[in-house]
This record gives C-alpha cells, structure tokens and sequence, in this order.
C-alpha cells in the first residue's frame, strides 16, 4: 500500500511527523512525501511587529502559489499515479480544481486530517475554500466532536472524530540530571503560544514559581505585565520533556476552538511522564479519571487552589502521573494511524 502524506513534515514537532513514523512501522505500507517545508523556495518569517505580518502574508502567498504549481506539476507527470491513499494535514492551499485534478490523476481515496478548526478565524485557522473543498475529501478527521456534525452540515461525505496522541518518537520517557532541573525547574511551568485567554489565566498566579515556555507570540505581552520575567524559550522534543519532568505541575489551557474537547498537551505531558494539571473538559476526562490521573480546574480560584494542593502532596503527584502515563500507553499515534487504515479498508470493501 502507497500512503501520499501532505503537509510539513520536516517541521520540527509537526502533527505530520509523527503520523509519519507511526505510518512507516506498518508492514506493507510505503510513504511518499510531498514535504511543503522542503519543497518552498521560502523560509518562515518570525516576529510580531507590523512588518513582519506584512512579511507573513506576502510569505504565505508566494509559498502557496509556489506548492500549487509543484504539486500540479507531480499530478500531470504521474508522479502519483499509484498511490493508494492520500493524507493531508490542513493543506489550505489545495484549491478545488488541484483536488478534482488528484481525483482525475490517481486511484486514490483522500483523506484530511485538520489539528484545528476549520470555523475559526482567529490564528490562521479559517479555512475560506472548505465549502468548495470539502466534497473532495472521502474522509475528514477532526479531533473535536462538536466539529463533527458542521462539517456534515457543508456536505462532507464522511467525518470521523480522531483524537491528538503521543508520540514516544518526539517525547520519550527519559531520565533527567542535576543539570537539567536546575535549567529547567519551576514548580509551575506552562508550554505554548500566547493568547488573551492564556494570558490571563497565568496573570493570576504570576505571584507563584512559574516558567512560561514558547515563542515570538508572548511579545504580545502588556508592558507592564508580571509575565514577562517569566518567559523562557521555544522547547520541542527532548527539551520539552525536560521542562515537563523538572516541573512539578504542567499547566494546559483549551482555546476556544479546543472548549469540551482536548488537544496535543492532553496526552504529550502524561506521556513524557509529567504531571498535568488541565482546564477541565468532558472529553479529556474521558481518556483520562479526572483526581486519579489528570488534575482539572475550570476557574481562576480552582487553579490556585489545585496548584497549591499538589505541590503539598508529592506523593499524590507521583501516584497520577505514573498511572496517566500507563493509560496514555494507549493513546500513541501508531493507534491513531491504524484507524485511519481501517476506515480504508471499510471504505474500499
């Protein structure tokens, strides 16, 4: 079987990676890449002032109209005339008439896999041509539930709900030195991007031990704000295992597109063997007994007050965290690779 995976494969932490190493310990199957980080003459534009959005904009216009025609190029060649199964990963720059070409051009079932909200136009999530794309699609994976019946509602032919998963591959269970929880200690620590929400959230235990790991996007950060001694730098890989091992509590904040769902930090931390201490969710608290392995929190108050109980009960902490990690055993991206070959095979039959 011939697997055609789409998205940015080389982009260190991508959703796409780890399907990629998940999909290549599969007997029988082979991948063929069509890598948009390798194949773009472009390189990413970081920064947040004015100019660097304009950059971005300009980046991204170019980026794509440079994918489209590389990728029309590989249709019309067949490059792709044997592939059995595409997988995308939130390709927004596949127009309708490259999808119709790929349909035309292979025998091939196409699959979409989206890390976010097509619906949401905050964050570069909004995807405009969903409408006119959607029917092209023989399966469309969501992570959300609550996604499910909208995407039905634009005339999808078939959705199902796929969770996120951990990935032993980029966060694996390691041990830590005297030299990493000095660099890395906290007894809060929180990885990922700024938002508004984030933001206030974490303003209101700036009083405690904190650490706040990510990128250029925390410059958006009031002048004044008590966060800003707490920012650190980007972490990925074994680096972000590290923080999470040297942490005694990892913070997980849901935007507003993951609210009753769940999303990547849901199973990384628990998988790396740290303690999470989440925004409650149903769904997380059904991968996960909510007191037994996973802490939940749905207010300011509750924080602190969830906060301050563990960092009193170590032992607790120590008894959750390897009990998540146990269960997360489940919950890996090689499970999630073979139930996309299995909605394969219930589709080819």
């Amino acid at each position: 079987m011939r697997i055609l995976i789409i998205g940015a494969i080389s982009f260190p932490g991508s959703l796409e990676s780890s399907y990629y190493r998940a999909f290549k310990k599969m007997k029988g199957v082979e991948i063929v890449l069509f890598d948009i980080e390798k194949k773009s003459l472009f390189k990413r534009v970081l920064g947040n002032g004015i100019l660097d959005r304009a950059k971005r904009r300009i980046y991204f216009h170019l980026k794509n109209n440079f994918l489209r025609k590389k990728f029309l190029h590989y249709l019309k060649n067949g490059i792709y005339k044997d592939i059995d199964l595409v997988v995308d990963f939130k390709s927004y720059w596949l127009t309708p008439n490259i999808l119709r070409v790929l349909k035309q051009n292979t025998k091939a079932l196409i699959f979409h896999i989206n890390p976010d909200s097509p619906f949401d136009k905050i964050g570069g999530n909004f995807h405009s041509n969903l409408k006119d794309c959607i029917h092209f699609y023989d399966c469309y994976f969501t992570y959300s539930k609550k996604l499910v019946p909208k995407l039905y509602k634009l005339k999808a032919k078939r959705v199902k709900h796929l969770p996120f998963a951990w990935d032993p591959e980029l966060h694996p269970v390691i041990n830590i030195n005297s030299d990493d929880i000095q660099k890395y200690k906290s007894d809060i620590a929180f990885i990922g991007n700024w938002t508004p929400e984030r933001e206030k959230w974490l303003e209101s235990i700036a009083d405690m031990d904190l650490t706040i790991w990510g990128t250029y996007l925390w410059e958006r950060l009031r002048k004044n704000s008590l966060l800003i001694k707490k920012l650190k730098g980007v972490v990925i890989g074994e680096e972000f295992v590290k923080v999470c091992r040297a942490s005694k509590i990892n913070l997980n904040f849901l935007r507003p597109q993951n609210k009753d769902s769940h999303n990547m930090r849901t199973f990384e931390v628990p998988g790396c063997g740290g303690f999470l201490l989440t925004e409650r969710s149903k769904e997380q608290c059904e991968f996960f007994k909510e007191g037994k392995e996973i802490a939940c929190f749905s207010t300011p108050e509750e924080l602190r007050e969830k906060i301050e109980y563990y960092l009193s009960h170590e032992e607790e902490r120590k008894k959750m965290v390897k009990a998540a990690h146990e269960k997360v055993k489940n919950y890996t991206y090689l499970h999630r690779a073979k139930r996309i070959l299995e909605v394969y095979e219930e589709l080819k039959s």
